[in-house]
């Protein structure tokens, strides 16, 4: 259809041929399936660099500081942004222009009977106030889904769990390399790069 109304509008069409990766055609559909169902491992092969968001540190109920694991509550402006499916995520977090470790969760906190979608992350060796302050996250790899919890206790206990899982994986090749890609793809002035060698908790 389009190559019969280009001409009659003066415009020029060019057929730009798919792109596969290991014999598979990547289409923007597959990214978003992969992005909505989790497989964030995925979505980073077929795009070839972490999937990233941005948005403002807003106020939230402030939870997190309760149980030990404080985060900045994200607003993403743009209403059509692709947010990954429910769950907690490790990421890479770009604030003041310096690159940290994060936990990030998706969801609608069902231990404490939330009811809309909110975007939480826990930046890791990091406490300062950053309300109303821009922040870039990069997807790395999906933790696991949201669960509801019978108690603060049992949430903070597998927060804990979370931040362990979430500090191995930053410590493997893979996740280094897709480090490495933003660097590459995205300037800073400053880069905060923790060594692998994590306080404990």
């Amino acid at each position: 259809e389009l190559s019969k109304l280009a001409p009659q509008y003066g415009i020029q069409l060019v057929e730009v041929p798919a792109h596969t990766i290991d014999e598979i055609e990547i289409s923007s559909t597959k990214i978003r399936n992969a992005l909505t169902e989790c497989r964030v491992d995925t979505a980073i092969h077929y795009l070839s660099y972490p999937y990233t968001i941005s948005g403002t540190v807003v106020r939230g109920k402030q939870l997190g500081r309760t149980i030990g694991v404080p985060t900045a509550n994200i607003s993403v402006p743009e209403p059509y942004k692709l947010i990954p499916g429910k769950g907690v995520y490790a990421v890479w977090t770009i604030i003041r222009k310096k690159l940290f470790y994060g936990m990030m969760n998706i969801g609608n906190r069902p231990t404490v009977n939330g009811t809309s979608i909110t975007l939480e992350v826990n930046i890791l060796d990091f406490n300062e106030d950053i309300y109303d302050e821009s922040l870039r996250l990069f997807f790395s790899d999906f933790i696991r889904p949201e669960a509801k919890f019978a108690s603060l206790e049992e949430l903070k206990s597998q927060l804990q769990s979370d931040r362990q899982a979430v500090k191995s994986i930053f410590k493997g090749a893979t996740q280094q390399k897709n480090e490495e890609i933003i660097r590459s793809k995205f300037s800073f002035k400053t880069v905060l790069h923790h060594s692998h060698q994590f306080p404990q908790l």
